[in-house]
């Protein structure tokens, strides 16, 4: 692994206040001034420049085209007369997923997108067209996605999950053919098998959360299975466990979890206030690599380069040090602005990143 390789942002960035307001400004048809486009476009160069500064070796357009809420998927199957965008409900964990078959499916007869538009491709293809590092996507999972949407009355949520498969499997495989070679699936679902009591929910609706599990990493396997060309990565992030005081049980699943992922690059955010964070990484196959998170991505105050380097020298107790790189917990744009930090830690989070990655592999 090249040291720029060491480290790498989830994928979004904070947006600047300028961008926030042309936000503002779009929704108001009688306000004028630049077009939301535009200024798109200006703070995509301005973030792309900044990773670039810093030697990253992967960059992303911070997701500032999503400010407006839209995923990838889920925008547009939510316009699908058999799918619409979830009515404030999250359904149970592993509801969607009992007899799912994880094969490639046809897409609704009923819906107009027999070869859907694939937006993630025009984002890539602007990024790459300004940046001289290869440049990286990122879409949320299907499980997550899933959550987003509601089934019509009388349409049975399988075909819910069954669609959203087919069509994440369409946007990776148009990205990689559009010369994409850094592919990202955000699945925040599975550290829920490190909370005991989401496990306990489980067993509580007759639930296996083994099984739960390993129909959760055939789906997202299936997602990259077109990507043979590109580096596929999966981020795990724990963040709405974030403050939860329990102890984790994650090693029973963890083993599970990590052989069975088809992903060469795991990101991966751990409680890090347990002596133990690192353990489950033992579980890791040798030939792939992790990135731990090491600055928190919702916290202002910037991490340390002595704390950083002892996090790194915790990790590599339990899986080799040659293998690992660093990024922050998640991404640092939050949909709840109390739990954003500033641009600018954004940046100093990353430099110190920088910093530590030269200091263990320069």
């Amino acid at each position: 692994m090249d040291l720029e390789e060491r480290v790498e942002h989830v994928g979004s960035l904070v947006a600047t206040q300028r961008l926030v307001d042309a936000l503002a400004r779009s929704a108001d048809r009688s306000a004028g001034g630049e077009s939301l486009a535009e200024v798109e476009d200006d703070c995509i160069r301005e973030v792309v420049a900044r990773q670039e500064a810093r030697g990253l070796g992967v960059v992303t357009d911070g997701e500032l085209r999503r400010l407006r809420g839209r995923d990838e998927v889920a925008a547009q199957l939510a316009d699908v007369p058999r799918f619409g965008v979830a009515r404030g409900r999250r359904l149970p964990a592993g509801e969607h997923r009992s007899g799912v078959s994880i094969t490639r499916t046809a897409l609704p007869s009923d819906t107009p997108y027999g070869v859907p538009a694939n937006s993630l491709v025009d984002e890539y293809r602007f990024t790459a067209g300004i940046s001289t590092r290869p440049v990286k996507v990122a879409l949320l999972g299907p499980d997550h996605v899933t959550h987003l949407l509601d089934p019509a009355p009388g349409a049975h949520v399988h075909d819910l999950f069954d669609a959203v498969l087919a069509l994440e499997q369409t946007v990776v495989e148009d990205v990689v053919a559009a010369g994409c070679r850094h592919v990202q699936l955000d699945s925040p679902g599975y550290l829920a098998y490190a909370d005991p009591v989401c496990v306990a929910e489980m067993r509580g609706r007759g639930i296996d959360p083994v099984a739960d599990l390993r129909q959760a990493i055939e789906a997202d396997n299936a997602v990259v299975a077109g990507a043979a060309e590109a580096t596929v990565s999966l981020h795990m992030c724990r963040s709405y466990l974030r403050g939860v005081a329990r102890s984790p049980v994650f090693d029973p699943f963890a083993e599970i979890l990590f052989d069975q992922l088809v992903h060469r690059r795991l990101l991966v955010d751990l409680d890090l206030s347990q002596a133990d964070a690192f353990a489950p990484l033992r579980f890791v196959p040798r030939d792939r690599q992790v990135v731990i998170g090491v600055v928190d991505s919702r916290n202002p105050r910037v991490e340390t380069i002595e704390e950083v380097l002892r996090l790194v020298e915790h990790a590599g107790r339990w899986f080799p040090i040659d293998q690992l790189a660093l990024s922050p917990t998640c991404g640092f744009a939050a949909t709840d602005p109390a739990r954003q930090i500033g641009a600018e830690e954004q940046w100093r989070k990353l430099d110190v990143l920088v910093e530590v990655a030269s200091r263990v592999w320069g």
